[in-house]
């Protein structure tokens, strides 16, 4: 198994929603697990965010379509106004759990889908397709 690079947009959600991009790095551990780490930007005022976790791919034999399921944990800047939350200058920690689809394109070529929650002092959404490297 080989490290995995997968650029991602998308949308993050909290009363309202913002366009989102940004890379999540996949270390292999073996047998499906991996170690992750993301990194991404928010484009409504300033939030950015950083954190690791795990992956775990469950085998599906004979099949073109790989389910997962993540977890970790990350910190969070906000400035700015955020959804529903008022005008902030907040650093926070912020835990995260969600899963999605991975599948072949064409040779070579893997689409990921998935749909995370964070949570911890407010909650919010991403929904974000990126394609691994």
């Amino acid at each position: 198994e080989k490290i995995v690079i997968t650029p991602f947009a998308g949308i993050m959600t909290n009363g309202g929603s913002s366009f989102t991009v940004g890379a999540i790095v996949d270390y292999p551990l073996g047998k499906g697990l991996f170690v992750e780490g993301e990194a991404g930007v928010v484009f409504e005022n300033t939030w950015l965010y950083f954190g690791g976790g795990v992956m775990y791919e469950f085998n599906l034999k004979n099949s073109p379509i790989i389910p997962f399921i993540v977890g970790g944990a990350g910190i969070h800047y906000v400035a700015g106004s955020v959804g529903d939350l008022d005008s902030v200058s907040s650093t926070d920690l912020k835990l995260n759990a969600g899963g999605g689809i991975k599948f072949e394109v064409s040779k070579g070529l893997i689409m990921r889908t998935e749909f995370r929650f964070y949570f911890l002092d407010g909650s919010f959404e991403r929904l974000a397709v990126g394609i691994e490297f």
